[in-house]
């Protein structure tokens, strides 16, 4: 199980990282199905994610995250899927349980926050979300470009308000009310 699981997961990284999606997939599923390892239900993931096929992404998150229920990743981008399916409240809810687990480490995840919450329309919600990512965010993070492309979308949408304020202190930005 174990050796058998990690054959195909090594094929299964070696194809994804040579753009063939479709038998890295088949690789990464040969290798759950001889040994759950969480690594390899995270990748196939990634895989479904690239693919746009959210419901086989969030199963894939879904498994890693039974793996390694705490995990920030497996839990962030399970909660991407889901609004990929447009299943926003249970999106938002997972991603609520990453910041809760991570408070330090949950700039992804407060960031697919705000995205959520501005696609459906809540921009004082999502503003407060943005602030918090900006806040939480450490200097030379990788995610600090997904705040900066998440605020040129706002602009160039004319989100009313434009952008969040820098330290999270423009009028309105406070916790947004649960639903």
């Amino acid at each position: 199980g174990f050796v058998v699981s990690g054959y195909h997961g090594v094929m299964g990284d070696r194809l994804a990282d040579a753009r063939q999606p479709a038998m890295a997939e088949r690789a990464y599923l040969q290798s759950l199905a001889a040994y759950p390892r969480y690594e390899y239900a995270w990748r196939l993931g990634v895989v479904e994610m690239g693919l746009k096929r959210y419901d086989r992404a969030r199963a894939a998150f879904e498994k890693a995250a039974q793996l390694d229920p705490d995990n920030r990743e497996a839990l962030t981008e399970l909660g991407s899927a889901l609004t990929g399916l447009g299943r926003f409240a249970e999106a938002d809810s997972v991603l609520a349980r990453v910041v809760a687990l991570h408070p330090r480490g949950a700039g992804e995840a407060l960031i697919y926050r705000a995205r959520l919450h501005f696609h459906q329309g809540d921009a004082v919600a999502g503003r407060h979300w943005l602030n918090e990512a900006r806040r939480t965010l450490p200097p030379r993070d990788p995610a600090w470009r997904d705040v900066r492309r998440l605020e040129d979308e706002l602009k160039r949408a004319g989100v009313a308000g434009g952008a969040p304020s820098p330290r999270g202190d423009a009028p309105g930005d406070t916790p947004p009310t649960p639903r």
